[in-house]
């Protein structure tokens, strides 16, 4: 088995590290593990430099966390870290109190003992809820385990609890600092982490509510032309293609749907009965039907984060040779992606019901799409959708 593998493919999700419900009871089986071995640890020292019933305890304490790794295989079981730590201070408050008649485990069980068992109590109600994650709560309960465990130990000396040579306290200093030190590293990962998953969870639920959104604007513009139910959705599924098939980045792909979602908005400021006009429009009619990108680009220029939206509504009735609106504008002097977003308009045009004549024939539209390649099309574009269209032999992509 390789664990470095298992470990990354566990924790590391888009390149940094994030605890989630779905790996948390993965993190705390390694916590417990760490905790085992920093009482193995403490048991060697105390062995080598004193006999006192303390560093037996600390077999006591591998045994819990021990336990604990074994155990906790599901979300669901993570709380079996906390009833460890309970049951250790419990024990060790015990032992010392009555073993040392130490005031220091009185402080520790009435001060420490009850807010963590509140603590737990708070875990034990929401261990099936994401609310820990929220903020990040249950890695701070895993600091307070480490921190229990730094102060208790540390104490141990200053309390008389353990009889130590001048090297023994100066190796169970060192030991003591380097547990405080990755309890600091581990805690400050984890807290990080969830930090990033909580991050992660706010973008995608930012990220739902965009896509409802401009769902929700292009169905409104569809809503207006009965002739064109399903058009923005269509352009934006061959836009994507296209993009594909040019291997564009996953952000790219993901702008131009987005793209040819919206390219049409500008439609919402024209009167419906021009839109939905059968058969030709006069010429006064087309030239406000020519108006709609200009609409277009004032109710997308807000949207800063994405000026592709705005730029593709302005521009995709640019041709490549300079004769399309509303700017005249040709070749590359057209932004790449209204070039793009234009041939897949195009193609849901010829493939679709309109007004003023019903869906052209497969062998008409390929027709079409050639001889606008560099006139209307740019080539590249053009060629890509060409490749799209003949692999359609049943023509069944415009269904």
């Amino acid at each position: 088995m390789n664990v470095k593998k298992t470990l990354k493919d566990s924790f590391v999700i888009d390149g940094k590290i994030s605890i989630t419900p779905d790996n948390f009871s993965l993190f705390i089986r390694m916590f417990a593990l760490v905790v085992c071995f920093m009482h193995v640890g403490y048991f060697f020292i105390m062995r080598q430099y004193d006999s006192g019933i303390l560093s037996y305890f600390n077999i006591f304490s591998v045994i819990l966390y021990f336990a604990c790794f074994l155990i906790c295989s599901e979300t669901k079981d993570v709380a079996s870290i906390y009833y460890a730590s309970f049951a250790e201070i419990i024990i060790f408050s015990l032992v010392s109190t009555f073993y040392y008649t130490n005031v220091y485990s009185f402080i520790l069980l009435s001060i420490v003992l009850i807010p963590f068992a509140c603590l737990m109590k708070f875990w034990q109600e929401s261990i099936l809820h994401e609310t820990l994650f929220q903020a990040g709560k249950m890695v701070i309960l895993c600091g307070v385990i480490f921190a229990i465990e730094t102060v208790k130990i540390i104490s141990f000396p200053e309390s008389g609890m353990v009889t130590l040579t001048n090297h023994g306290k100066k190796v169970l200093e060192y030991y003591n600092i380097a547990i405080v030190l990755g309890s600091l590293i581990l805690s400050g990962v984890a807290f990080t982490s969830v930090s990033v998953h909580e991050n992660r969870k706010s973008n995608d639920r930012f990220e739902v509510l965009a896509d409802k959104l401009v769902f929700a604007l292009s169905e409104s513009v569809e809503a207006k032309d009965e002739y064109t139910k399903g058009h923005s959705s269509r352009v934006a599924k061959y836009s994507t293609m296209i993009a594909k098939r040019l291997n564009w980045s996953e952000s790219e792909i993901k702008t131009v749907f987005y793209a040819g979602l919206l390219h049409d908005v500008g439609k919402i400021g024209i009167n419906d009965t021009i839109i939905n006009k059968k058969g030709g429009l006069s010429n006064e009619e087309f030239n406000i039907i020519k108006i709609h990108p200009l609409i277009g680009e004032r109710i997308l220029k807000r949207i800063t984060e994405i000026p592709e939206l705005m730029i593709t509504a302005k521009y995709h009735h640019e041709h490549f040779d300079g004769s399309g609106y509303p700017d005249g504008l040709s070749g590359h002097n057209i932004p790449e992606i209204a070039r793009l977003v234009c041939v897949a308009d195009s193609y849901d045009a010829m493939t679709s019901n309109r007004s003023y004549r019903g869906i052209m024939a497969q062998q008409d539209v390929v027709k079409e799409m050639i001889d606008g390649l560099g006139t209307q099309f740019d080539p590249v574009f053009g060629k890509v959708m060409l490749e799209i269209i003949k692999e359609d032999d049943g023509y069944l992509l415009h269904e």
